[in-house]
């Protein structure tokens, strides 16, 4: 890395005083013509690599989530918030929720939607026949904002044809604050609350109030086809696993949230480009007059659409942390320590974020939704008062956003097994232990023969 070009820095403060927050991105292309698609630049506290390669891009996002991963900090500021779901987890975590939520998208249910998406666009086609658009972003936030909140929570704002819903307002404030509080360099608020972050608590409280009564409906029910999310994620889960309402509240508040300036920003860029090309227009017009129903397949809209959003992404840039990377660093720089050495940097690390904990000076969520635990314990058999020490079973910590902990210890040649989880939060803790059996016997068959193996202690 320390070989990659990139522009001059200060000081210090590295290339954060260049940056032009409202640009970023044409920012990023200008420095790729300069110095190439792939280019570093120093932050305070961290190193940035820039890569504009379509084929290296490629590999990093198949690479998820194993070797990358969002910024740390949106899992931490949505778990914060009590709505980390499909959008901010990660890991584990990220895998059983998306294999819990994707039968929710399914296209049966996705069909039943579509009386709610005519009525919308009905009433967005009406103010524009009325009266001329002047502000098309505008009107087309405030579709996507009536579509996700009476598709999420089966209300209706109604923006289109009025203004000044509680709802509205308290969308409205959610979002540019969860913006700054992710792209804030110092977390203020868990120590010091502004006005706007007290405001962002009551439309939270607000908005969990209103998406509790959905979801006690939508349990109580039971319908066979689903008229919002809610309802069509619970009729998704199975008996090996399903949402609680904290979970659910997380999902439908991470629709209503990532899905409003996205898709009106996407809609807005496909009307500017359908504007400047008239041929194209009456070739959709032709497709959907032949194709009238949008639950069939318009190829050429579907077309369109793409190609606009190949040229004007709604989301030019994306954020990534390089697991793999930051691991082989920790390692190296832990591996060069001595064990003593190693023990004090530890406390030293994580002391005051477990005393913030144990005094309840801060309600942060671990950076790892598990935490694993390898001590090399003793070689030699212990005695307490003559008894001797046949077995060990570890207990470790559970750190709030970290509800599972795995646990191992060498003792007598042996390796003993201890497993800790939050009940509410995984699957039975009997089908771990399990697997885990299962693993390390196919581990062993794999490495060691018959003869040196002994028996998988776990508790």
């Amino acid at each position: 890395m320390d070989e990659l070009p990139g522009p001059s820095r200060w000081p210090l403060l590295g290339n954060l005083p260049q940056m032009r927050p409202s640009l970023l991105h044409h920012q990023f292309d200008e420095w790729c013509d300069e110095y190439g698609p792939l280019y570093q630049l120093r932050m305070p506290g961290r190193r940035i690599v820039v890569v504009s390669d379509p084929d290296l891009n490629r590999e990093i996002l198949r690479d998820r989530p194993g070797g990358f991963r969002r910024q740390s900090a949106i899992e931490s500021v949505m778990d914060e918030m009590g709505s980390n779901g499909l959008f901010s987890l990660e890991g584990d975590a990220w895998r059983l929720r998306r294999r819990l939520a994707m039968p929710a998208f399914n296209a049966a249910h996705l069909r039943s939607f579509h009386p709610t998406l005519e009525t919308i666009t009905g009433r967005l086609r009406r103010r524009w026949e009325q009266h001329s658009p002047k502000d098309i972003r505008g009107d087309l936030t405030r579709y996507t904002v009536d579509v996700t909140a009476k598709l999420t929570f089966d209300y209706d704002i109604n923006t289109i044809e009025q203004s000044g819903d509680i709802i509205q307002r308290h969308l409205e404030l959610i979002f540019p604050l969860i913006n700054r509080r992710i792209n804030s360099p110092v977390p203020y608020w868990r120590y010091v609350k502004l006005p706007g972050d007290r405001a962002l608590e009551r439309a939270l409280a607000a908005l969990r109030t209103d998406l509790a009564a959905v979801i006690g409906r939508a349990r109580a029910n039971s319908p066979q086809q689903p008229t919002n999310f809610i309802e069509a994620f619970l009729l998704a889960q199975d008996d090996s696993a399903s949402f609680t309402d904290d979970e659910l509240f997380a999902e439908a508040l991470t629709i209503l949230i990532a899905g409003q300036d996205t898709t009106s920003n996407a809609m807005a860029w496909l009307l500017y480009h359908l504007a400047g090309n008239p041929a194209v227009q009456e070739r959709i017009r032709d497709e959907v007059t032949e194709i009238p129903s949008a639950l069939g397949r318009q190829p050429y809209l579907e077309a369109v659409v793409v190609e606009s959003m190949r040229l004007r992404p709604t989301t030019p840039i994306v954020g990534l942390e390089a697991v793999k990377y930051y691991i082989r660093a920790a390692k190296q720089h832990m591996g060069e320590m001595a064990p003593n050495e190693v023990i004090g940097y530890g406390l030293a690390v994580t002391l005051p974020w477990i005393l913030g904990l144990s005094f309840g000076r801060t309600n942060t969520a671990a950076s790892h939704p598990m935490g694993i635990s390898n001590v090399p314990g003793p070689r030699n058999p212990l005695y307490w008062n003559g008894a001797r020490l046949e077995t060990i079973y570890p207990i470790s910590l559970l750190m709030h956003g970290n509800p599972l902990n795995f646990t191992c210890i060498g003792y007598q040649g042996g390796l003993h097994f201890g497993v800790l989880g939050v009940q509410d939060k995984l699957p039975p803790m009997a089908y771990l232990t399990a697997a885990m059996d299962v693993a390390v016997d196919e581990l062993a068959d794999l490495l060691l023969p018959d003869e040196v193996r002994t028996p998988l202690a776990a508790g």
